[in-house]
C-alpha cells in the first residue's frame, strides 16, 4: 500500500501534463450544431385563384406545424416564381430552383408545372406537388403497383377517382353518346393522354368525346362550342377568374346544356349541373404534403410515398340548374343523389306534430261530420221539448153535397159551403213525450262523447301518419347514406384491384350491393310519398303536396309525462304499479267510449220506465176550435100548406161557432204489445250493462298493454342507440382494416349491413316511442297536446297526490318469478 502511493502520484502528474498539451478547442466541451433552416421554394403556373391561395396558406401552416422545433422552415419571397401561364417561364422557373443551392425543397403549385418537371430525366432536389390531375390522363409517372410515383425525388397527391367514371355517370344522367370536354389550352398541350381517354370512352362507354380548348374568356369558349353540343364535361380551368367562370356557366345554361364538373361542389354551387367530387379537402392535402416533407427530412425516399388521397364520391345535383335547362333526373337518381338549389315552390312546408293534429281536428271530414251530428241532436232535444207547447192550426175547407140531399135536409145541410177554422191542441200530460226529452238529452250526451271519440281517433290517426312520415324521412336519409357508403367501398375495391390487393370478385360484390342499396333508396322514397299522401288525406290537403315533418323532442311532456318523470315512474315495479293504476283510473273516468255506453244505458232505462208507466198512466189533452162560414148556399125546401096557409121550413144556422173539450185516454188492451215492449227494454238494459262492464275491462287491459308497450319502447330506444353506436364504431374499424388490406369484403359487408340495421332501429325507435305514448293517451281518452298548460299542471299534481297511495296500491300486487305482476284484486 505504501509503495503504490508514489505510482498514483506519477499517473496524476502525467495526466495533467497531457491535458495541458491538448489544443484549447479540444479542451472545450463540444455542443451539437443546430440543423440549417429548411428553405422551400415554389413555382406557380400563374396567379393563384382563391382556392389555390388558401391551399398555399394551409401548406405553409402545416409544414411549420409538422416540423415544429426540430427544424426551422423559411419560404423566401425571392424563391417564389410565378410562371404567368407561359410554358417557357414555368420551365425556366423549375430550372432555376433546381439549380439554386439556397433551395432545399420545391413546391409545384398548379396542374401544368408538375407535368413538366416530371418529364425531366433526373431531379436533383425533392419536388412536392400537393394536387395534380389523374396521372392516367396527365401523363405523370406512376409506379408498377399504381400506388407511388416511382420517380426519384418526385411526390405528388391525387384524388383516387378517375375521369372515366365521371364520364360514365354523366352518360347515365344525360343519355347522350357525345360529350364536349372543356379543357385549358395549356393543359391540353401537356396532356397528350387525353386522346387515349377519348379512345377509351368510345370503346368502353360508347361515348364520343370532343375537346373544346379554353383560355381565359367565357365568350371565347361559348363561341368555340359547336351548336350540336348535347352535354359538356368541365375539366379544371385554372386560368378562369370567378366572374368568367360564372359567365361561362350562365351561357351554358342559356343554351340548355347539362354540365358535369370534375372540380367538385364549388363549381356546382356556381351553376354546373352535377358532380361526383366533394371538392378539395385543403387541410388534408396540405397535411399529407407536410407529412411527406417531414418523412423526407428523416431520410425516406419520395418515390415510395403514396400518391392517393381518399375522397368519398357522391352524386350532387343542382336542381335550380336542372329546372333552368329543362332536365329531369330519374327516380333512381333522385333516390340517392344529394340535391341543392331546390326551388321553394317545390319544397314542402314545415309541419310539427302539434300543428298537424290541430289542423286535422279543424279540417278532417270525420270530425266535421260528427260535429254536424251533434248539432242535429241538439235540435232533436228542442224538438222533444216542442211537444209540450200548444198546437195551433188554421184550416179552410169547401164542401159540396148532392143537390137532392140538400133539398130534403130542409136547410140543415148546405149545398155549397166554405169554412175557416182555427184549432188548438194542448197535451196536459203524456208520458212518452216526457220520456222523449230525457232520452234525447241522454243521446245528446252520447253524441258529445262520440265527437270526443272521433276527435281522439283523428288526432291519433294524424299523429301516427305524421310519425310515419318521420320514419320514412329517417329511413330515406339512412338508405341514401348507406348507398353512398357502398359507393365509397366500391371505389376502394376498385383501387385495391388496380394495385393488386384485391380481385374482380370484390368489385362485383360491391357493384351488386350498390344496386341493392339504390333499389332500397327508391323503395324508401316511395314509402315516404305514401306516408305523405296518407297525412295529406287526413289534413284535407292536396295529396301530392310535399310536407317536411319536423321531428318532436324525444320526450314530450304533453304526450304523457316529462322524460324525467316517466323514467322515475317506471324505474322499478312498485313505481310502475302506481303509474299504471293511476292511468287506469284516469282512463275509466274520462273514456268517451264508456261515456257513450253510459249515455245509451241512461236513455234505455228511461225508455223502460216509460214503457212501464204507459200501462197505467193516461194521456190528457185539451182541444178547442173556433170556426166561421164565410159563404154557403142552401136549397129552399118546398113550403108546407096548413089550413090554406103556406109555411117555409128552411133554417139559416149561425155562421160563427166554437167548442172546448178535455180528453183522457188509457189503453186497456193492446194485444200485449206494451208488455212485450217493457220486457224488451229490460233485456236491452241488461245487454247495455254487460257491454259497459266488458268495455271497462277491455279499456283497462288496453291501458295496461299500452303502458307496457311504452315502457318497452323506452328501453328499445336506449338499447338501439347503444347498438347503433357500437355498430358504427365496428364499421369504422373494419373499413380502416379493409383500406389497409387486412379485412375481407365479406367482413366489411357484414359490418355495413349490421350498422345499417342498427341505425334504422335507432332512428325509428324515437318515433316508435312517440307512437306508443300517443296510443296510451288515446286509450286514456285524453290527448295532452290539446290541453292547456294549467290543466296539464293539475294533472301532474293529481299524479303526485296519487303517488302517496303507493304502498296501499303496491300491496295488492306481487312480483312474479318472470318479472311480471300478479294482481290480488278481483275485477
Amino acid at each position: 500500500m505504501l509503495n503504490s502511493a508514489p505510482s498514483c502520484r506519477r499517473l496524476v502528474v502525467v495526466a495533467l501534463i497531457g491535458a495541458m498539451a491538448l489544443p484549447a478547442d479540444a479542451r472545450r466541451r463540444k455542443t451539437p450544431a443546430s440543423p440549417k433552416p429548411l428553405r422551400v421554394g415554389m413555382v406557380l403556373d400563374g396567379p393563384l385563384q382563391p382556392e389555390w391561395q388558401r391551399l398555399l396558406e394551409r401548406l405553409q401552416q402545416e409544414i411549420r406545424l409538422v416540423l415544429g422545433n426540430a427544424r426551422a422552415v423559411s419560404f423566401p419571397a425571392a424563391k417564389r416564381i410565378d410562371g404567368g401561364w407561359k410554358l417557357g417561364a414555368i420551365r425556366a422557373g423549375y430550372d432555376r430552383l433546381l439549380a439554386d443551392p439556397e433551395v432545399d425543397v420545391i413546391l409545384a403549385l398548379g396542374f401544368i408545372g408538375p407535368i413538366d418537371v416530371a418529364r425531366r430525366p433526373k431531379l436533383s432536389k425533392p419536388v412536392f406537388a400537393p394536387l395534380v390531375l389523374d396521372p392516367r390522363v396527365s401523363g405523370l409517372p406512376l409506379s408498377t403497383n399504381g400506388k407511388t410515383s416511382g420517380k426519384e425525388n418526385l411526390s405528388y397527391l391525387v384524388y383516387s377517382s378517375r375521369m372515366i367514371e365521371d364520364l360514365a355517370t354523366f352518360k347515365d344522367l344525360c343519355h347522350t353518346s357525345a360529350q364536349q370536354v372543356l379543357v385549358d389550352k395549356l393543359m391540353r398541350a401537356w396532356m397528350p393522354k387525353l386522346g387515349e381517354l377519348a379512345a377509351k370512352a368510345k370503346k368502353e362507354l360508347g361515348v364520343k368525346l370532343e375537346m373544346v380548348l379554353a383560355e381565359t374568356s367565357a365568350q371565347q369558349v361559348l363561341a368555340a362550342l359547336p351548336k350540336s353540343a348535347k352535354a359538356v364535361y368541365l375539366l379544371p380551368l385554372p386560368r378562369f377568374s370567378q366572374a368568367e367562370r360564372v359567365k361561362l356557366l350562365e351561357g351554358l345554361q342559356a343554351r340548355r346544356l347539362p354540365t358535369f364538373s370534375a372540380s367538385g361542389r364549388a363549381e356546382v354551387e356556381l351553376g354546373a349541373l352535377a358532380t361526383q367530387q366533394r371538392g378539395v379537402d385543403l387541410l388534408r392535402a396540405a397535411r399529407r404534403t407536410a407529412l411527406n416533407i417531414e418523412r423526407w427530412v428523416r431520410g425516406a425516399r419520395l418515390e415510395t410515398f403514396s400518391i392517393y388521397l381518399e375522397r368519398r364520391r357522391k352524386l350532387l345535383l343542382n336542381m335550380a340548374v336542372a329546372d333552368a335547362i329543362g332536365w329531369h333526373p330519374s327516380w333512381q337518381v333522385l333516390g340517392y343523389a344529394e340535391k341543392i338549389g331546390v326551388q321553394k315552390r317545390l319544397a314542402g312546408p314545415k309541419l310539427s306534430l302539434e300543428q298537424a293534429i290541430r289542423e286535422g281536428l279543424r279540417r278532417n271530414w270525420d270530425v266535421i261530420a260528427a260535429l254536424r251530428g251533434l248539432q242535429a241532436q241538439r235540435l232533436r232535444v228542442k224538438g222533444a221539448y216542442a211537444g209540450f207547447f200548444p198546437r195551433i192550426e188554421g184550416s179552410f175547407s169547401h164542401r159540396t153535397i148532392r143537390e137532392k140531399i140538400a133539398e130534403v135536409s130542409n136547410g140543415a145541410q148546405a149545398w155549397h159551403q166554405g169554412k175557416v177554422a182555427a184549432t188548438l191542441r194542448q197535451f196536459l200530460f203524456i208520458e212518452p213525450r216526457l220520456a222523449a226529452v230525457t232520452i234525447q238529452k241522454a243521446i245528446g250526451r252520447g253524441q258529445r262523447a262520440q265527437l270526443a271519440q272521433v276527435r281522439l281517433d283523428v288526432a291519433k290517426a294524424v299523429a301516427q301518419a305524421f310519425l310515419g312520415v318521420l320514419r320514412a324521412q329517417a329511413n330515406l336519409a339512412i338508405q341514401r347514406a348507406n348507398a353512398q357508403l357502398t359507393s365509397a367501398n366500391l371505389e376502394r375495391a376498385q383501387v385495391r384491384r388496380r394495385v393488386g390487393a384485391g380481385g374482380p370478385t370484390d368489385v362485383y360484390r360491391w357493384q351488386a350491393k350498390l344496386a341493392t342499396d339504390r333499389n332500397a333508396t327508391v323503395q324508401a322514397q316511395a314509402l315516404l310519398a305514401q306516408a305523405r299522401i296518407r297525412l295529406n288525406q287526413l289534413l284535407r290537403r292536396p295529396q301530392a303536396q310535399a310536407i317536411e315533418a319536423v321531428a318532436p323532442a324525444r320526450w314530450d311532456g304533453r304526450l304523457l309525462l316529462s322524460g324525467k318523470a316517466l323514467k322515475k315512474s317506471v324505474r322499478n315495479p312498485a313505481d310502475y304499479i302506481v303509474l299504471t293504476q293511476f292511468l287506469v283510473d284516469k282512463a275509466l273516468s274520462s273514456s268517451p267510449e264508456l261515456a257513450q255506453l253510459q249515455a245509451s244505458l241512461e236513455a234505455k232505462r228511461r225508455e223502460r220506465l216509460s214503457r212501464a208507466r204507459a200501462l197505467w198512466l193516461p194521456a190528457a189533452q185539451l182541444q178547442g176550435e173556433i170556426s166561421y162560414i164565410p159563404y154557403r148556399k142552401l136549397k129552399e125546401p118546398a113550403p108546407i100548406e096548413i089550413a090554406g096557409q103556406r109555411f117555409s121550413l128552411g133554417v139559416d144556422p149561425p155562421r160563427f161557432s166554437w167548442f172546448v173539450g178535455l180528453g183522457l185516454s188509457l189503453p186497456f188492451f193492446t194485444g200485449f204489445e206494451q208488455t212485450y215492449q217493457r220486457e224488451q227494454a229490460d233485456r236491452e238494459v241488461a245487454q247495455l250493462q254487460a257491454r259497459y262492464r266488458g268495455a271497462r275491462l277491455g279499456l283497462e287491459a288496453r291501458v295496461r298493454a299500452a303502458v307496457n308497450d311504452a315502457r318497452a319502447r323506452a328501453a328499445a330506444l336506449f338499447f338501439s342507440k347503444q347498438s347503433a353506436k357500437a355498430a358504427t364504431k365496428n364499421l369504422q374499424v373494419v373499413r380502416d382494416a379493409y383500406g389497409r388490406g387486412v379485412a375481407s369484403t365479406v367482413t366489411l359487408l357484414d359490418a355495413q349491413n349490421s350498422a345499417l340495421a342498427a341505425r334504422l332501429a335507432a332512428a325509428t325507435a324515437v318515433y316508435d316511442l312517440q307512437a306508443a305514448l300517443v296510443e296510451l293517451r288515446r286509450t286514456m281518452g285524453r290527448l295532452e297536446l290539446l290541453v292547456d298548460a294549467r290543466a296539464r299542471r293539475a294533472w301532474a299534481d293529481e299524479f303526485k297526490t296519487y303517488q302517496r297511495k303507493r304502498r296501499a296500491i303496491s300491496a295488492r300486487y306481487r312480483i312474479a318469478p318472470d318479472g311480471g305482476l300478479i294482481g290480488a284484486e278481483k275485477n
